[in-house]
This record gives C-alpha cells, structure tokens and sequence, in this order.
C-alpha cells in the first residue's frame, strides 16, 4: 500500500505481470502515487479506513467491466 510494498512485488513478480501493479489508493481517478498512511504510526484509523474503502469501490467497479 506504500512505495515499499510496491518496490517489494516488483522485485518477486515476474516482467510479464509487472503492469499489473499498482498502490492501492491508484484505484481511485487522480490519486496516482498517493500511498496510503500507517494507521499506527500516523494514528488516523477512520481516515484510513474511508481511503481504503473507497479505493475498493473503486477497484471492484473497474474489475466488474472487465468481466
């Protein structure tokens, strides 16, 4: 959910199924690159909680057309 994480699969996933990719929060239309805050560190649970919400309605719509 962060540029760690990302860099992270990039390193383990194979070249044909790196454009797969992506940060979670680039589900939602002009969030490209944004990563989403540790909750723990930054202590802001709810505004995360509504950020990954959304990125998944976000994400769901967009693998529903795909169907």
């Amino acid at each position: 959910m962060d540029a760690s994480n990302l860099a992270d699969l990039e390193f383990i996933c194979p070249e044909e199924y790196q454009h797969k990719l992506s940060l979670m929060l680039d589900n939602i239309p002009n969030n490209n690159g944004r990563s989403v805050p540790d909750p723990y560190f930054e202590g802001r649970f709810d505004e995360v909680f509504e950020m990954l919400n959304r990125a998944s309605d976000f994400l769901l719509q967009s693998l529903l057309k795909k169907v």
